[in-house]
């Protein structure tokens, strides 16, 4: 896992991005960042990135490559999402090479032909920076799945301890090979684990493959047990045998694109979750914490299309 600045004590975090360049700039400079040689900083701030940096939105490649120098500049921390999960499998499964010399070509030709369309559009606004594209799959994989300090938790979407306990056994803390292969062949607890953190999904037994092969019921819950008044949860079911925490340090998450009716609320006073459907025409939104500060609904900063 990454380890927080020991120096920064404030932090901005920031939901998922997917591919909205224009929206985090502004964002950023809305939260008092600038530009310096060519990276968002703040000087007295840390940028934290709940992941599902990629996909749906129109600069994606460039979102990845901004906030891959933010981090490496020491200016921002990031978790993966279920979308960088996605990417990482399929070229993982793809049989590319990751050491071979020719790797960023092949990935850019494997891309640009895939059938998914956000990965032939990543490709080809990138089409001039296939090294640099190449680097940052392989920069992705090292980035932690989450970031566990006494003062501040970060996950995309689910926070579960006998999920991260798992990983940790395994010796699991980012998508690596190991990880990568684990989801690739499914039906074992490291893949369980890394669907219920990453992308907020729980597996119920079946009695009997179903017709497709599944022994599993997959399925996106919810982590907390009150649905807050604002949003609509109605289609999220609550996460079977649903723990309590066993830290009081705040959980600050994306994934779940929430609408809001009305103004931003936390979900609770320890969870806090910083999707706001940006990739649906919802608002990119930004979580302003203070380590030792109550979660309050006037620490949210928002920017709108």
């Amino acid at each position: 896992m990454t380890a927080i600045n020991q120096t920064a004590k404030h932090f901005d975090i920031i939901g998922d991005v997917h591919g909205e360049l224009q929206l985090l700039n502004q964002l950023l400079a809305n939260l008092g960042y600038q530009q310096e040689q060519g990276v968002w900083q703040h000087p007295e701030r840390q940028a934290i990135f709940v992941g599902d940096l990629i996909d749906k939105g129109p600069e994606a490649g460039q979102v990845l490559l901004q906030i891959k120098a933010m981090v490496e500049a020491g200016a921002a921390q990031a978790v993966v999402g279920n979308h960088e999960l996605n990417l990482l499998r399929t070229v993982q499964d793809s049989l590319l090479d990751w050491q071979d010399e020719d790797f960023a070509y092949d990935l850019f030709d494997y891309l640009l032909d895939h059938h998914f369309y956000d990965y032939n559009t990543l490709a080809d606004e990138l089409i001039s920076q296939q090294e640099a594209l190449a680097e940052a799959l392989i920069w992705l994989k090292k980035q932690p799945l989450w970031i566990d300090e006494p003062d501040l938790r970060v996950v995309h979407a689910c926070w579960d301890d006998k999920a991260i306990e798992c990983l940790k056994k395994a010796k699991i803390t980012s998508l690596n090979d190991a990880a990568l292969n684990a989801c690739i062949r499914k039906g074992n607890p490291v893949y369980y684990a890394i669907d219920l953190i990453v992308a907020g999904c729980q597996h119920t037994p079946l009695d009997k493959p179903d017709r497709s092969g599944f022994i599993t019921r997959r399925q996106r819950v919810r982590w907390w047990h009150d649905p807050v008044a604002d949003y609509e949860f109605s289609e999220v079911p609550l996460q079977k045998d649903l723990a309590p925490p066993t830290s009081d340090a705040p959980v600050f998450f994306g994934h779940y694109g929430l609408l809001p009716k009305a103004k931003l609320e936390p979900i609770s006073e320890f969870q806090v979750c910083t999707d706001f459907g940006v990739a649906y025409g919802g608002t990119l939104v930004a979580y302003r914490h203070t380590v030792g500060q109550a979660i309050h609904p006037q620490h949210f900063v928002a920017v709108k299309r």
